[in-house]
């Protein structure tokens, strides 16, 4: 999924944007004022953009404003479950996070299945959103 018109289109409302940036295992989420590639953004090590290394380092607080978690996915069920690399990046991210509420799945119609088992560590979403339609997951929190 393309997400870059979402992320230009958050800038320009004013909201606050913050993306994943791989740091050694795991996912340290960082704030970013822009989407320049070089001083906003650099290639991470599967090759995709992600925050500058000097990008103000971010976590979830209670109070905080709503946040919208946007969680990529190779594939997703009805019920939320995601099926990612298999490095479990996202899992132990979302799980550090809390981010029970408000964690959208982005994916084409095509990534849909019938059924992704899940072991216990795995973190569903809330939500699941193609081109065609949105999906609220069936009791995701009932497997957190």
């Amino acid at each position: 999924m393309d997400t870059w018109p979402l992320l230009q289109a958050a800038l320009r409302e004013g909201k606050k944007l913050v993306l994943p940036r791989i740091e050694r295992r795991d996912i340290e989420w960082h704030a970013v004022t822009g989407l320049a590639r070089g001083s906003d953004l650099t290639e991470g090590p599967f090759g995709i953009l992600e925050p500058a290394p000097a990008a103000q380092r971010w976590r979830p607080m209670p109070g905080d404003e709503p946040v919208l978690w946007l969680i990529p996915g190779v594939g997703y069920d009805r019920c939320g479950t995601r099926l990612g690399h298999g490095a479990g990046y996202y899992d132990r991210a979302l799980r550090g996070a809390q981010a029970r509420r408000n964690s959208v799945g982005l994916a084409y119609s095509c990534q849909l299945v019938e059924i992704i088992p899940a072991a216990p560590w795995d973190w569903p979403v809330e939500s699941v959103v193609t081109p065609d339609e949105w999906i609220v997951a069936a009791n995701p929190s009932d497997r957190r």
